[in-house]
């Protein structure tokens, strides 16, 4: 990330799964949130994110003043969550 930003690089989209976006998130490198649901059933899922920090209603990540879009069948949420990033 270091790098990244020394070259000017400073914002950057990741998608991923549950461990490079819960690194994220324990780096406090994540603002934004885009979630993409579908209006279909899997017999087994894997878990979006994992960790303990978040298991419960008063430690949950909060992302308020989001919306929802429709695209097509599926919608998305879209969120924004005002924090300082650290200095890098």
């Amino acid at each position: 990330m270091d790098l990244l930003y020394a070259q000017g690089v400073h914002s950057l989209y990741v998608e991923g799964g549950a461990t490079l976006v819960n690194g994220f998130i324990g780096q406090g490198l994540m603002d934004r949130l885009s979630v993409y649901i579908s209006p279909k059933l899997l017999g087994k899922g894997i878990p979006a994110f994992h960790g303990e920090e978040h298991n419960l209603i008063e430690s949950a990540l909060s992302f308020p003043n989001g919306s929802w879009k429709q695209l097509g069948d599926d919608v998305v949420f879209e969120s924004r969550r005002n924090i300082c990033l650290p200095d890098l």
